[in-house]
């Protein structure tokens, strides 16, 4: 496949396996095997083709970024064909997308009618508090038979302090997951998944698939994550430039420290900051083969 093998030359990869413990491998493989991808509904075709040459995902999310009527089909699109490719779709679904709870209710009927039995409920970076609230929107969801997923700050809401209640409050109704934002600090996630975990049906932690230190610092800012350091947390060399891709190895491996022999209900999601590409070939390695890329080829990531 030409794009993976594109993919592979941007990651600068050498092939290069460490050697691990068998458990370790296993592990690993098996967050990668469980894992979900997000995806924008564009993207969808090539997920697909890339079925006969990597492992993918057999969960996606479709996001909904934009609020033309236009974009709603799109993303029913999209979930309508990854359903007929037997994948599962779970699409965002943000309240301020919507002008009211009927058109809420129009849009929920339709990503049901095109597959979709899950949805992340999400206020939507431009809420402002007019349009149906996210307990609203779940609600009407939840009446269409639909999971519902709700978004995880680990390290804080950038607007809302009440933080694990707000959380709480949302999973208390019926069963829900919930999808992490990325968050550099391990501690940190630990911390929020001790709380979290008891009351979720499942957890999906996200990490952002490979790419540059740019792209990772610009969206930190735009989804709130901190602190700033969480960038230059990467070790990158400097004779890589600014068009290094950096890859999430330490975030999966100290997720797989922190989860030991029981993953339960916890499940990676990466975000493909870098491209579709580059995320596919890291989750491809890491399911198939237990392997991590790092800067300068792939390793065991501890």
């Amino acid at each position: 496949m030409r794009r993976a093998q594109t993919a592979l030359l941007l990651l600068g990869a050498q092939n290069r396996c460490y050697a691990t413990t068998t458990r370790r491998r296993a592990q690993l493989r098996s967050l990668g095997r469980r894992a979900s991808l997000e995806i924008s509904p564009h993207q969808v075709e090539d997920l697909v083709g890339a079925r006969d040459h990597l492992a993918i995902p057999k969960t996606i999310f479709v996001n909904m970024v934009q609020a033309d009527a236009a974009h709603f089909e799109a993303v029913a699109a999209a979930c309508e064909a990854l359903r007929a490719a037997g994948l599962e779709a779970v699409p965002h679904v943000p309240a301020s997308r919507f002008d009211d709870d009927a058109h809420a209710g129009r849009v929920l009927d339709e990503l049901s009618a095109a597959g979709a039995t899950s949805a992340l409920v999400v206020a939507g970076n431009d809420f402002d508090g007019s349009e149906p609230d996210v307990d609203a929107v779940a609600a009407l969801a939840r009446s269409r038979g639909f999971r519902c997923f709700f978004a995880g700050f680990p390290e804080g809401h950038p607007h809302d302090s009440s933080g694990g209640a707000r959380l709480a409050a949302k999973l208390a109704p019926a069963s829900a997951g919930v999808v992490t934002q990325f968050v550099r600090d391990p501690a940190v996630l630990g911390e929020w998944l001790d709380g979290a975990r008891p009351a979720a049906e499942t957890v999906f932690v996200g990490v952002p698939g490979p790419a540059t230190r740019q792209r990772l610092a610009q969206m930190a800012a735009l989804c709130g994550v901190g602190p700033s350091v969480y960038v230059d947390a990467y070790d990158v060399d400097d004779d890589d430039g600014d068009d290094a891709l950096l890859a999430p190895a330490a975030d999966v491996g100290a997720l797989a420290d922190y989860l030991g022999s029981s993953e339960g209900n916890v499940r990676l999601h990466v975000y493909p900051f870098g491209g579709l590409d580059a995320a596919l070939v890291f989750l491809d390695a890491l399911a198939s083969k237990g392997i991590l890329w790092e800067p300068g080829g792939f390793g065991a990531g501890g």
